[in-house]
Protein backbone atom coordinates (compact mmCIF):
# COMPACT_ATOMS: atom_id res chain seq x y z
CA UNK A 1 0.00 0.00 0.00
CA UNK A 2 1.12 3.20 -0.97
CA UNK A 3 0.04 7.25 -1.13
CA UNK A 4 -0.87 7.48 -4.60
CA UNK A 5 -0.38 11.26 -4.84
CA UNK A 6 0.45 14.58 -4.21
CA UNK A 7 3.55 15.99 -1.80
CA UNK A 8 3.89 12.33 -0.27
CA UNK A 9 2.93 10.73 -3.44
CA UNK A 10 5.11 6.68 -3.58
CA UNK A 11 5.44 6.74 0.13
CA UNK A 12 4.98 2.97 1.07
CA UNK A 13 2.59 2.55 3.94
CA UNK A 14 2.68 -0.25 6.86
CA UNK A 15 -0.27 -2.36 7.48
CA UNK A 16 -1.28 -4.16 10.64
CA UNK A 17 -0.56 -7.62 10.02
CA UNK A 18 -3.64 -10.25 10.22
CA UNK A 19 -7.19 -9.98 9.25
CA UNK A 20 -7.97 -7.02 11.94
CA UNK A 21 -7.76 -3.81 8.83
CA UNK A 22 -8.40 -4.40 5.47
CA UNK A 23 -6.95 -0.87 3.85
CA UNK A 24 -8.34 0.45 0.62
CA UNK A 25 -6.80 -0.57 -2.43
CA UNK A 26 -5.00 1.42 -4.58
CA UNK A 27 -7.59 1.28 -7.34
CA UNK A 28 -10.15 2.45 -4.98
CA UNK A 29 -8.53 5.68 -3.33
CA UNK A 30 -7.54 6.65 -6.86
CA UNK A 31 -11.27 6.74 -8.43
CA UNK A 32 -12.43 8.02 -4.61
CA UNK A 33 -10.01 11.02 -4.50
CA UNK A 34 -10.47 11.70 -8.61
CA UNK A 35 -14.63 12.26 -7.42
CA UNK A 36 -13.87 14.19 -4.32
CA UNK A 37 -10.85 16.10 -5.37
CA UNK A 38 -8.27 15.49 -6.60
CA UNK A 39 -6.45 18.09 -4.47
CA UNK A 40 -7.47 20.22 -1.59
CA UNK A 41 -6.76 23.91 -0.52
CA UNK A 42 -6.85 23.28 3.28
CA UNK A 43 -9.17 22.08 5.10
CA UNK A 44 -10.72 19.49 7.60
CA UNK A 45 -10.59 15.60 6.80
CA UNK A 46 -12.01 12.48 9.28
CA UNK A 47 -10.90 8.85 8.64
CA UNK A 48 -13.20 7.08 10.87
CA UNK A 49 -11.81 3.42 11.20
CA UNK A 50 -8.38 4.29 9.94
CA UNK A 51 -6.78 1.00 9.93
CA UNK A 52 -3.48 2.38 8.69
CA UNK A 53 -4.04 5.81 8.34
CA UNK A 54 -4.29 5.57 3.95
CA UNK A 55 -7.59 7.61 3.37
CA UNK A 56 -6.10 10.25 5.86
CA UNK A 57 -3.05 10.40 4.95
CA UNK A 58 -3.61 10.96 1.33
CA UNK A 59 -5.84 13.59 1.95
CA UNK A 60 -3.35 15.58 3.92
CA UNK A 61 -0.46 14.70 1.00
CA UNK A 62 -2.91 16.18 -1.58
CA UNK A 63 -3.71 19.42 0.00
CA UNK A 64 -5.94 18.87 3.63
CA UNK A 65 -5.11 21.19 6.36
CA UNK A 66 -6.03 18.72 9.21
CA UNK A 67 -6.70 15.21 9.57
CA UNK A 68 -8.21 13.29 12.38
CA UNK A 69 -8.04 9.66 12.11
CA UNK A 70 -10.58 7.49 14.31
CA UNK A 71 -9.43 3.83 15.24
CA UNK A 72 -10.37 1.85 17.81
CA UNK A 73 -7.73 -1.32 17.80
CA UNK A 74 -4.63 -0.18 19.09
CA UNK A 75 -2.04 -1.52 17.10
CA UNK A 76 -3.23 -0.02 13.92
CA UNK A 77 -3.58 3.44 15.90
CA UNK A 78 0.10 2.84 16.48
CA UNK A 79 0.37 1.91 12.93
CA UNK A 80 -1.29 5.40 11.91
CA UNK A 81 0.76 7.39 14.16
CA UNK A 82 4.10 5.03 12.66
CA UNK A 83 2.82 6.43 8.88
CA UNK A 84 2.12 9.59 9.79
CA UNK A 85 5.45 9.87 11.32
CA UNK A 86 7.07 8.50 7.91
CA UNK A 87 5.27 10.98 5.96
CA UNK A 88 5.94 13.93 7.67
CA UNK A 89 2.53 14.75 8.65
CA UNK A 90 1.76 14.01 12.17
CA UNK A 91 1.86 18.12 12.68
CA UNK A 92 -0.92 17.97 10.77
CA UNK A 93 -3.09 15.12 12.34
CA UNK A 94 -4.91 13.95 15.51
CA UNK A 95 -5.25 9.73 16.04
CA UNK A 96 -8.07 9.19 18.52
CA UNK A 97 -7.36 5.33 20.08
CA UNK A 98 -11.53 5.59 20.39
CA UNK A 99 -14.53 3.66 19.19
CA UNK A 100 -15.90 5.70 16.42
CA UNK A 101 -19.27 6.41 18.38
CA UNK A 102 -17.22 7.57 21.44
CA UNK A 103 -14.96 9.60 19.22
CA UNK A 104 -17.72 11.54 17.51
CA UNK A 105 -19.42 12.62 20.74
CA UNK A 106 -15.39 14.07 21.69
CA UNK A 107 -15.02 15.86 18.78
CA UNK A 108 -18.58 17.42 19.54
CA UNK A 109 -17.20 21.58 19.28
CA UNK A 110 -14.28 20.99 18.24
CA UNK A 111 -13.86 20.18 14.28
CA UNK A 112 -15.89 21.08 11.43
CA UNK A 113 -14.41 18.30 9.00
CA UNK A 114 -15.24 19.30 5.08
CA UNK A 115 -14.31 15.32 4.00
CA UNK A 116 -15.54 12.13 6.04
CA UNK A 117 -14.59 8.78 5.23
CA UNK A 118 -16.26 5.79 6.70
CA UNK A 119 -14.31 2.93 5.92
CA UNK A 120 -15.94 0.56 9.20
CA UNK A 121 -15.15 -3.36 8.87
CA UNK A 122 -17.92 -4.72 5.98
CA UNK A 123 -19.51 -6.75 8.99
CA UNK A 124 -20.43 -3.23 10.10
CA UNK A 125 -21.21 -1.54 7.25
CA UNK A 126 -24.99 -1.47 8.23
CA UNK A 127 -23.99 1.54 10.82
CA UNK A 128 -22.53 4.21 8.31
CA UNK A 129 -26.18 5.77 8.26
CA UNK A 130 -26.67 6.09 12.20
CA UNK A 131 -22.85 7.14 12.25
CA UNK A 132 -23.31 10.28 9.65
CA UNK A 133 -26.57 11.30 11.28
CA UNK A 134 -24.62 11.31 15.17
CA UNK A 135 -21.65 13.64 13.28
CA UNK A 136 -24.42 15.77 11.57
CA UNK A 137 -26.02 16.26 15.27
CA UNK A 138 -22.80 16.79 17.26
CA UNK A 139 -22.17 19.61 13.94
CA UNK A 140 -18.67 18.30 13.41
CA UNK A 141 -19.23 18.46 9.79
CA UNK A 142 -19.20 21.67 7.57
CA UNK A 143 -22.62 22.78 5.12
CA UNK A 144 -20.16 21.21 2.24
CA UNK A 145 -19.45 18.00 4.16
CA UNK A 146 -18.34 14.91 1.57
CA UNK A 147 -19.27 11.47 2.88
CA UNK A 148 -17.35 9.21 1.37
CA UNK A 149 -18.62 5.56 2.50
CA UNK A 150 -17.18 2.16 1.77
CA UNK A 151 -18.72 -1.18 1.68
CA UNK A 152 -18.67 -4.70 0.21
CA UNK A 153 -20.46 -4.53 -3.06
CA UNK A 154 -23.45 -6.65 -1.44
CA UNK A 155 -24.37 -3.89 0.74
CA UNK A 156 -26.03 -1.00 -0.39
CA UNK A 157 -27.84 2.15 0.80
CA UNK A 158 -30.91 4.46 -0.35
CA UNK A 159 -30.30 7.57 -2.14
CA UNK A 160 -31.49 9.35 0.88
CA UNK A 161 -30.56 9.16 4.80
CA UNK A 162 -31.85 11.12 6.98
CA UNK A 163 -29.70 14.22 6.48
CA UNK A 164 -27.60 13.04 3.82
CA UNK A 165 -28.50 12.34 -0.07
CA UNK A 166 -26.42 10.52 -2.31
CA UNK A 167 -24.84 11.68 -5.38
CA UNK A 168 -23.00 9.09 -6.63
CA UNK A 169 -21.71 5.76 -6.59
CA UNK A 170 -19.00 3.26 -7.78
CA UNK A 171 -18.61 -0.56 -7.61
CA UNK A 172 -15.08 -2.12 -8.08
CA UNK A 173 -15.35 -5.86 -7.75
CA UNK A 174 -16.44 -6.95 -4.04
CA UNK A 175 -16.57 -3.05 -3.23
CA UNK A 176 -18.91 -0.27 -3.39
CA UNK A 177 -18.28 2.97 -2.72
CA UNK A 178 -21.07 5.59 -1.51
CA UNK A 179 -20.79 9.62 -2.08
CA UNK A 180 -23.00 11.18 0.15
CA UNK A 181 -23.54 15.19 0.73
CA UNK A 182 -25.79 17.43 3.43
CA UNK A 183 -29.12 17.95 1.90
CA UNK A 184 -29.75 21.33 1.54
CA UNK A 185 -30.59 23.80 4.98
CA UNK A 186 -30.08 20.54 7.45
CA UNK A 187 -27.25 22.62 9.30
CA UNK A 188 -29.17 25.79 9.29
CA UNK A 189 -32.64 23.40 11.26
Amino acid sequence: MRVISGVCGGLPLKVLDGQTTRPTTDKVKESMFNIVGPYFEGGQALDLFAGSGGLGIECLSRGIEKAVFVEKDSRAAAIVKQNLSFCKMDHKSVVMNRDAKQAIREMAGVYQFDYVFLDPPYKMAEKIPELIEEMVKANIVSEDCIFVCESGSETTFPDELSYVERFREGKYGTIRVSYYQLKEGVLND
